[in-house]
């Protein structure tokens, strides 16, 4: 039995991983004569009325998603806002846009969010798996209709004969899901819970319809965006088709394999090539880029560290999948970071459209008609090191740091008012307030005031900030090079002495930004505990007694921590970013568990790491229960002294 599990858990990672392959092989196939260039190219082109309306629908498509949601807290009567269910969905329907394999993310997502709401998590587990195989009753509505030719699609079906029996298969979908649920309707126990779950089916049909309908209109626009004036029947029955495609394929938010399908497919009703590429790759920007940037946004507002540490540390995202399922595992740890890291990642975008503002001629604003050449270069150097700053600031940030947060708000305002004054993309005077506003409202996350790095992350800082200038110099010099006689004076890429300077600056202004930080907030850390007190101590001891080690607190090298209730007492040393406990608690064992609490809640709000020396047996799993490994460095033994000797 468990030869089979391991082995589905193996091929539900090889097989996505197989379609993907395949999928490149054929798209590198039909796209030879491609060039993506001009696919980006023209829709930058594309009138901002006409994009900004895409992007609108693309949101209120996703935002449909949320009647599953809905849909669910009324069928469990779960105690939540519904302010609140429209985050979450929007979180877990964005997320799994992009990185559901199968809807594995909406059902992690929805389990972390909700068990909170309910008692009943047994039927909350159910309810999810319901949401989750829902979504495919619409897709199964419209595949009835393609089969019935209602959405006349031959000419595809003609080609690929063997997506009759997927259609087919799909089709079968709804009356199967009604049966299933009027049996168990029949077989269901008492009037009270007969109730509760009173023809949820039906709901979840009309919430997946509007889903798939939603959907199918944004494709459908985007086509019609590049010019494609389409029969609406046909271009919803190549998405019903390719939609299937990418939903069996399980690769991650069906991307190849639903893009692919839908090409072909439309390419066999007779349109060009490159204005089908186009309106895919206008679809995904729209519906599932942008939306998952939003969700971003309400992952770092309703995600706490407390939130995180739940999940991270639950064997199971949700109950009701195994662990022996290898991909929910690797998927689970690409969550946890990306959720944990949404802050973050949305901290090093910023930098990104900062670094872009600096280096790239775009849609610029400028307040400044004629820029004097001492300020042009100020401003260079200014803006630079602010993206500089904010692509390296993540790592700190993911850690929720207070130094992190005035950090990042100097840089984003910083690169903000420097960019401007020299001449800001457009696109960055929307992007990067929002930011900032976004980083103020959640400043009560940002917690403690320090954070302790590795060698290897103080490595990668630096190689990320190297990596970064190197780039700026590579794309600023190719501008000036070829473009040099295009670009207006505004442009600050107009000579070679303006890269030169703004790179010089950028390479005093970062460390020294981050070393006048680092310096002031070490200053304002105290210390955790208190200094070695040997008549506190023998007091401590005669109340409450103590262990094998406790008399080492005699030798005054060590600092006592006391609980709360001081019925406990650890003693420990500092060494550089972190505190070494000598053996266990000392007192009272039933405040054990409320000392060490304490204590690691204060170290982790200070920036320490906390390593726990000589323990004993006896107390494993109290340590094990606040998430630490253990290691064997020796051995402890009674020896003759009569007997014993060195040799």
């Amino acid at each position: 039995m468990l030869i089979k599990k391991n082995a589905l858990s193996i091929l539900k990672i090889v097989f996505p991983i197989a379609v993907l392959l395949f999928v490149i092989y054929q798209s590198k196939k039909e796209l030879t004569n491609l060039s993506f260039k001009r696919t980006l190219m023209v829709i930058n082109g594309l009138e901002r009325t006409d994009l900004f309306i895409l992007v609108l629908i693309g949101l209120l498509a996703v935002a449909a998603m949320s009647l599953y949601d809905y849909v669910l807290k009324y069928s469990l009567r779960l105690s939540i806002t519904n302010g609140k269910v429209f985050r979450v969905s929007w979180i877990a329907n964005s997320f799994n846009n992009v990185l559901g394999f199968g809807g594995l993310a909406g059902v992690g997502l929805r389990m972390m969010f909700y068990k909170e709401h309910t008692k009943d998590h047994k039927a909350l587990v159910k309810g999810i798996a319901w949401l989750t195989s829902s979504m495919l009753l619409g897709l199964s509505v419209f595949s009835i209709f393609v089969a019935a030719r209602v959405l006349p699609v031959d000419e595809v079906l003609h080609e690929k004969p063997w997506l009759w029996a997927v259609v087919i298969g799909f089709a079968l979908i709804l009356p199967l899901s009604l049966a299933v649920s009027k049996i168990k309707g029949r077989k269901g126990g008492d009037e009270e819970n007969a109730e509760q779950v009173k023809n949820p089916i039906f709901a979840y049909i009309g919430a997946s319809v509007a889903e798939w309908v939603m959907a199918g209109i944004v494709i459908y626009l985007s086509l019609f965006a590049m010019g494609i004036h389409a029969d609406i029947r046909y271009v919803f029955g190549v998405f019903v088709i390719a939609a299937i495609g990418g939903m069996i394929s399980l690769v991650p938010g069906g991307f190849g394999s639903f893009d692919l399908l839908f090409l072909l497919g439309m390419e066999q009703l007779g349109y060009h090539q490159e204005a089908i590429v186009t309106s895919i790759v206008l679809y995904r920007i729209v519906y599932s880029f942008i939306p998952f940037g939003l969700g971003l946004f309400f992952a770092a507002g309703d995600l706490t560290e407390n939130t995180m540490k739940r999940l991270e540390t639950n064997p199971r995202i949700a109950p009701a999948i195994e662990t022996t399922n290898v991909l929910l595992v690797v998927q689970r740890a690409i969550l946890v970071r990306i959720l944990q890291g949404s802050l973050s990642l949305i901290i090093f975008v910023a930098g990104l459209i900062v670094l872009a503002s600096v280096s790239l001629p775009i849609d610029r604003l400028t307040v400044i008609p004629h820029i004097p050449r001492p300020a042009l270069l100020l401003f260079n150097g200014l803006s630079l090191s602010s993206a500089l700053i904010l692509l390296i600031l993540p790592i700190e940030l993911y850690k929720r740091t207070k130094r992190s947060y005035t950090m990042a708000i100097t840089a984003l305002v910083g690169g903000f008012v420097f960019s401007f004054l020299k001449g800001l993309n457009i696109s960055a005077i929307f992007v990067l307030p929002m930011i900032i506003v976004l980083l103020v409202l959640l400043k009560k996350q940002f917690v403690r005031e320090q954070a302790s790095y590795t060698l290897g992350q103080m490595i990668f800082a630096a190689a990320l900030f190297t990596v970064a200038l190197f780039n700026y110099n590579i794309i600023a010099g190719f501008i000036w090079d070829r473009m040099k006689k295009v670009l207006r004076h505004e442009y600050f890429v107009h000579s070679d002495s303006h890269i030169t300077h703004a790179t010089i600056m950028a390479i005093i202004i970062v460390p020294l930004f981050f070393f006048i930080f680092t310096m002031v907030y070490h200053k304002k850390t105290k210390h955790i505990g208190e200094k070695a007190d040997p008549e506190r101590l023998a007091s401590f001891l005669n109340e409450n007694g103590g262990n094998a080690l406790t008399h080492l607190g005699y030798l005054g090298d060590k600092r006592f921590y006391f609980s709360s209730d001081g019925n406990a007492l650890l003693m420990f040393g500092k060494i550089a970013r972190r505190l070494v406990v000598l053996g266990d608690p000392s007192g009272q064992r039933e405040s054990f568990p409320l000392v060490l609490e304490e204590f690691l809640n204060e170290a982790h709000q200070k920036g320490f790491s906390v390593l726990f020396y000589q323990i004993e047996r006896e107390d494993m799993a109290l340590y094990h229960d606040f998430g630490y490994n253990f290691f064997k460095l020796g051995e402890e033994a009674y020896v003759d002294l009569n007997t014993f000797t060195l040799t």
